[in-house]
């Protein structure tokens, strides 16, 4: 893991997406964020692609599960979890998630960003 942050974050007047699932990526895969598609834009095909995209770079994407990430194995147990904004409803936000604690959050705002509970992450695992 090579924490990465996020450049863009969510403006609700101005419709604007943050981009904090591609910097919890590219941080899981060691990329820079340059190299993760801009997968919070994309309204449909998104698991698809995100699938393609996993094993592309040696990893499976199993898709959205809900429930506690802490019970199934992700990459070197580390997984991106999302949480609901507290501030920003009905938005989330990506961040690192491994033992039960965040090791890495996305934003270089994460003092103003009030996190709820995790309540999905994402199943991705290294190719063996």
């Amino acid at each position: 893991m090579r924490p990465i942050q996020q450049t863009l974050f969510t403006d609700i007047e101005n419709k604007v997406l943050g981009n904090c699932f591609a910097a919890a990526l590219a941080s899981l895969f060691e990329l820079s964020l340059l190299e993760v598609p801009p997968f919070h834009k994309m309204k449909q095909g998104h698991d698809e692609r995100m699938a393609k995209f996993a094993s592309a770079h040696q990893y499976e994407y199993n898709g959205i599960i809900y429930g506690n990430p802490d019970l199934e194995p992700g990459v070197d147990g580390i997984f991106i979890v999302s949480c609901p904004c507290l501030d920003y409803p009905p938005y989330h936000h990506c961040v690192l998630w491994q033992d039960g604690v965040i090791i890495h959050d996305p934003s270089t705002r994460a003092k103003q960003v009030r996190l709820g509970p995790f309540d999905h992450f994402f199943d991705i695992r290294r190719i063996s």
